[in-house]
């Protein structure tokens, strides 16, 4: 996930809503209207540039395995009552 996210932030500097609607969904990825506006803009940055996008997508199955697991555990702690 640090290489997708190097990526992402080298795209976003300058960018300060890009950059916010980042730092939003990194802050409080459980809030689904930050993620959706973040994959928004990235899919519109993905589209303006095909080599960024390339790059997102070649990452992306990576990030993918990365979370998986940690998503899969988060849900058995839920489960078990371990969080809130």
């Amino acid at each position: 996930m640090a290489a997708l996210l190097r990526l992402v932030r080298k795209r976003f500097a300058g960018n300060r809503a890009e950059g916010t609607a980042l730092e939003a969904a990194q802050a409080a990825p459980q809030d689904r209207a930050a993620v959706e506006e973040l994959a928004r803009i990235l899919e519109r940055a993905a589209a303006a540039d095909a080599g960024f996008g390339a790059r997102l997508r070649a990452l992306w199955p990576d990030v993918q395995a990365e979370l998986s697991p940690a998503r899969t555990a988060a849900r058995r702690h839920s489960a078990a009552g371990l969080t809130r």
